[in-house]
């Protein structure tokens, strides 16, 4: 069900697209001859703004900035093509960290899932905030291993609703969290991996 999940999210455009640039892959060239990556890294960018994707938009706008001048270091391309694959090296989590319980929440499920988009983990938040159900299948073992790590640092995601996520920290109930600060703390774990 977690698999299932992930895999019927797309991810982030720029990440796919800068992807296929670093493997220079010819069906980009196919697609878009004599493509200046920037400028089509700008569209994403405004078709993000249209959408009103704020999560989206700071997605496409580094890598835009980036290829302005020059091509950004190999090194950054291939970061970015790592995390596309989850094959990305993660940076220590620390759990004795003094972090908001909303944000731990997330660096445990970015981890685990290797998936630092808003619609992602939104997709992975519903699953995790339906009520099991008793099934005559097997139980998806990604999706409780990551519920048990989530009780590991005391956090239960209760409800969306609307754009507000619901949560409790050892019991209690916490302000809810709107999904625009949520993209905005995932932009954060994000940044950190790549750079």
């Amino acid at each position: 069900m977690l698999g299932a999940t992930l895999w019927a999210v797309t991810p982030p455009w720029p990440d796919l697209l800068l992807d296929l640039h670093a493997a220079a892959d010819a069906r980009l060239d196919d697609l878009m001859p004599r493509l200046d990556l920037a400028r089509a890294l700008a569209l994403l960018v405004l078709a993000e703004i249209e959408r009103g994707n704020e999560a989206g938009v700071h997605i496409a706008h580094e890598p835009m900035m980036a290829f302005e001048k020059s091509p950004p270091p190999a090194a950054w391309q291939a970061r970015v093509s790592a995390l596309l694959r989850g094959t990305l090296a993660l940076p220590p989590r620390h759990s004795h960290e003094r972090r908001e319980p909303i944000r731990k929440a997330l660096a445990v499920i970015t981890a685990r899932t290797r998936r630092v988009d808003l619609p992602a983990v939104l997709a992975v938040v519903g699953l995790l905030t339906e009520s099991p159900t008793p099934s005559t299948g097997p139980r998806d073992a990604g999706l409780e291993a990551l519920r048990a790590e989530l009780d590991g640092v005391g956090v239960r995601l209760v409800r969306i609703e609307g754009d507000q996520l619901y949560f409790e920290q050892h019991g209690q109930a916490h302000s809810p969290v709107r999904t625009r600060q949520l993209g905005e703390m995932l932009y954060e774990i994000r940044q950190a991996w790549l750079h």
